[in-house]
């Protein structure tokens, strides 16, 4: 029925599914206390379906899970309450929610959800875990912005977590230092 009237559209080569956003609208509007995990569950996965730069025509993907993002970053208000079912599951999510951001140049929208992402790993684990990747990935879109200082925050604070993590001569650690001494002008 809901083919028949345009509001799920079906995209054959790919088996999927596109909800219209009337659809997602009065999906919010009639949801229960009891389905907000539902609403993590889903951000979870759209959160993991992102894919790696690395993966052939990743733009591709990102492309199309972008209004799904949107859609899921839409209803963290309603998902706040939800913390207590926060795990390194949904905080991975924010993660890669962040790289999908940045990756299709919305900025601030990828600056919140690794800052959701940190904030998770530190309630978790405390605020000297070596979040290493999301301090990173701050670092590297703070020097996008040309937020300078908050760049080199970020990155000492990745460099330090990488060296005690995998030492000083692992490659990311060296990508990181060079990352570093391109922000002090070194």
């Amino acid at each position: 029925m809901l083919l028949a009237y345009s509001l799920v559209e079906s995209h054959q080569g790919t088996e999927s599914y596109s909800i219209h956003p009337v659809v997602h609208d009065w999906c919010m509007e009639s949801i229960s206390n009891d389905e907000l995990d539902l609403m993590m569950m889903a951000l979870t996965m759209v959160g993991f379906a992102v894919p790696s730069q690395s993966e052939p025509e990743y733009w591709v993907i990102q492309r199309r899970l972008l209004p799904h993002a949107n859609r899921c970053v839409q209803q963290l208000p309603a998902i706040n309450v939800l913390d207590a079912f926060r795990d390194q599951n949904s905080d991975d999510a924010f993660h890669n929610l962040g790289l999908l951001y940045r990756h299709q140049g919305k900025l601030a929208e990828a600056e919140k959800m690794y800052r959701r992402a940190l904030d998770g790993y530190e309630k978790a684990w405390g605020p000297e875990h070596t979040s290493t990747d999301t301090v990173n990935n701050l670092g590297i879109l703070y020097k996008d912005q040309d937020k300078l200082a908050e760049a080199e925050k970020m990155y000492r604070r990745a460099l330090d977590g990488y060296e005690k993590l995998r030492g000083p001569n692992h490659p990311t650690t060296k990508l990181i230092g060079r990352n570093l001494s391109i922000i002090l002008g070194t």
